[in-house]
């Protein structure tokens, strides 16, 4: 065989070539690997975000169970309140998890989850309803049962659920340490091909290539052995010498093959301390751990000397110191926007101050001195789209770019293990509390029980006293019955003479109207005029009162138009006052019915009159007539004194004032509003009361709209 005759640079650039392949197939090696890895890395952040928004789901699942039971305790719109936010809060969980990437594996899983938490809101729904309408106790107790089961049902599918994310997670991060275990066999490979290529390089350089080709393989092994030192001294430390070539190829491959190991091992280097930090932030559910391993990993990787783990609190808007490492200076609350730390977190952003001069206010504790630190670093802590809170770093020399990524990186898993603390946190005292609150319904389910037996035993008791009060009803009644009749009779004896009284005092009036020496007189007998007026106006109302208990309100109907009558009302209003202002708004122009026009004009001058009596300030009354649902509606709003909550149900009685109308205006017998109630209702309508004390009040009267005229019609009993 005919040998093949190469110069030395010929061999050398082949050589060379061979190792320059062998490095862009490894490059491409590691590039594959570590988009394999960001995959896997990505894969295990959906997960994470599965686990996040289920265990919302349990605290929100937890969190209606305590509201719930607190709502049965209590009954305050607060209660119901918390409990309309925990099942608004799991809705959100429910939705959140729906619009994650769905799990293959889960989807069954995840389907009951989404079943049962319907249930279990329909059932938690059921159990207020029961408790909001008054339920008996063996009600509340099956409705409480039922809503139990569904919990717990719900609970159990999402623990299931979490189960096999977290089974998913181990598998996650088992890949993500399979490929650094392939990427360190490739390496393996790398330096073996390096082996031979370098023996086959020293054999056929001989001497003059035979001192360079053994370090390489010499460094070659050591760093198959992990060793990276002589590989990385196999780069130049000087210039090169005055007997070296101008240019040197095993020079050249010895430092690339040291820029490799170096890079091989900046890399390997990187993946430790992330696994690292992975490692310590799986070791705890504490958060005080989390951040201080976590800061303490960091801080060696990118050799920093000090910093501090803050966590945002929602509730106050402060980031609270939860670890610290050799920074005793640094405060431990700060509002968000203030200083360093709270700059990143207002801005969400990382922050770098570099450069810092000699002289700066915040000096790092090295040793016994205190040393003016080169460079700070402000890193927001964010999980999906929420601040968790900020990670600061310190350090004495300035930090490349790979230190600031690697922050960042390590700081989105601090944010997720952060998250799962503060949840985990979260549900231990939600159980604690739910314990609490089941010994202590316990106790009031054995005290109503013990009173239900008391109550049974009095049953009888109560009986007889019933029979006996219903007898005394009756008796009542006849006496209610008789007053009314005697009211009536009264008024109509008194009526006459007053109006003859009237009459005549109207008739003094005009014949003196013109007589000397009659101005005095002439206001007596005005004043007669007025009080008659007022006696004949209050003995029409104990009139219509007795015809309305009676059952002889009659009712005569006729074409009204509805929209002209009530701008009669209004101008009358406006007539008998200076300090309100009356404002008419009408929806609907053209509305006619069917009604008693005189009654139906008393029953709305009735609540407008009473809306400027009961706006002792002034201001403005508002009168709106509209068609609500097919019927005609008025309403009429003032801004005065309003109605407390405890009068309400008692202000359309006969007779009947509350203390503080009283105060506001003496006159008054307490009938207008129960006349208004019984004419509205001979009319087939409705009328109540929306009102807050010094809010003012807005009452509502309906009536039906009648196609065809009704024959005339008397009033119920009231």
């Amino acid at each position: 065989m005919r040998r093949i005759d190469l110069s030395i640079g010929q061999r050398l650039a082949a050589g060379f070539g061979v190792i320059l392949l062998v490095l862009v197939v490894l490059f491409a090696a590691f590039f594959y690997q570590n988009q394999r890895i960001d995959a896997q890395q990505h894969r295990a952040g959906l997960i994470a975000s599965r686990i996040t928004a289920a265990t919302s789901l349990q605290i929100a699942c937890l969190r209606q169970a305590v509201a719930a039971r607190n709502f049965v305790l209590d009954s305050s719109q607060g209660q119901l309140l918390d409990y309309r936010q925990a099942q608004q809060a799991g809705r959100q969980a429910i939705k959140q998890l729906d619009t994650l990437p769905k799990d293959p594996d889960a989807t069954a899983t995840f389907a009951e989850m989404v079943s049962l938490a319907d249930g279990y809101n329909q059932a938690a729904d059921r159990y207020i309803a029961l408790a909001q309408q008054g339920a008996s106790t063996e009600a509340l107790r099956s409705a409480e049962r039922e809503k139990e089961d569904v919990r717990n049902q719900l609970l159990q599918r999402t623990e299931s659920y979490l189960d096999l994310q977290r089974n998913d997670q181990q598998t996650a991060m088992a890949e993500i340490d399979q490929t650094q275990a392939e990427a360190t066999r490739d390496l393996a490979v790398f330096v073996a091909l390096m082996l031979v290529i370098g023996t086959l390089t020293a054999l056929l350089t001989a001497r003059s290539v035979h001192g360079p080709a053994r370090r390489m393989v010499a460094a070659a092994r050591a760093l198959a052995g992990g060793d990276h030192g002589p590989a990385l001294a196999l780069a130049p430390a000087g210039a090169a010498t005055s007997g070296e070539p101008p240019r040197d190829e095993l020079r050249e491959l010895a430092e690339s093959f040291a820029r490799t190991a170096g890079a091989l091992k900046h890399r390997e280097q990187r993946l430790a301390a992330r696994n690292a930090v992975s490692t310590s932030l799986a070791a705890s559910i504490e958060v005080e751990r989390l951040g201080a391993e976590a800061l303490r990993e960091v801080a060696d990787y990118t050799h920093c000397s000090s910093g501090a783990v803050y966590l945002h609190e929602a509730a106050s808007g402060l980031l609270r110191r939860v670890a610290g490492l050799a920074l005793p200076s640094a405060a431990d609350v700060i509002a968000v926007g203030e200083g360093i730390p709270g700059q990143a977190a207002a801005d969400r952003r990382t922050v770098v101050v570099r450069d810092i001069p000699a002289d700066a206010p915040f000096p790092v504790r090295f040793g016994f001195a205190d040393v003016p630190p080169r460079a700070v670093l402000a890193v927001p802590i964010i999980l999906q789209d929420r601040l968790v809170g900020v990670l600061l770093l310190v350090s004495l020399y300035e930090l490349s770019d790979d230190a600031i990524d690697f922050v960042e990186q390590s700081a989105l898993q601090l944010g997720v293990s952060l998250q799962n603390a503060l949840a985990h946190r979260e549900v231990e005292r939600l159980v604690v509390e739910l314990q609490g609150k089941n010994t202590l319904l316990q106790a009031q389910n054995e005290e109503i029980q013990a009173q239900g037996e008391e109550i049974q035993s009095r049953n009888e008791e109560l009986q007889a006293q019933s029979e006996e009060l219903q007898a005394q009803n009756e008796q009542l009644l006849e006496a209610d019955r008789t007053k009314d009749e005697f009211l009536s009779v009264a008024s109509h004896e008194l009526k006459s003479p007053i109006t003859s009284i009237k009459g005549y005092s109207q008739l003094l009036l005009r014949r003196t109207e013109d007589v000397p020496g009659m101005k005095e007189y002439r206001g007596a007998l005005a004043a007669i005029d007025r009080q008659a007026t007022a006696l004949v106006t209050r003995i029409d109302r104990l009139l219509d009162v007795s015809r309305a208990k009676m059952g002889r309100l009659q009712m005569r109907p006729e074409p009204v138009d509805l929209a002209e009558l009530v701008r009669q009302v209004v101008e009358q209003a406006r007539m008998r006052t200076s300090t309100h202002r009356v404002v008419l708004n009408v929806t609907d122009a053209d509305l006619r019915g069917h009604w008693d026009r005189l009654y139906i004009e008393q029953a709305i001058g009735n609540l407008v009159d009473n809306a400027i009596r009961y706006s002792p300030g002034g201001g403005e009354v508002q009168v709106t007539l509209a068609v609500v649902d097919g019927q005609a509606q008025v309403s009429v709003a003032d801004r005065g004194i309003g109605i407390p909550a405890e009068v309400l149900p008692k202000i359309f009685q006969s007779y009947f004032r509350h203390e503080t109308a009283k105060h506001v205006t003496g006159d008054g017998m307490g009938i207008g509003l129960y006349i208004t109630k019984e004419i509205v209702a001979a009319h087939g309508g409705q009328v109540w009361v929306e009102s807050e004390v010094d809010r003012g009040s807005t009452f509502h009267l309906s009536l039906p709209l009648a196609a065809e005229p009704q024959p005339a019609v008397k009033s119920p009993l009231s």
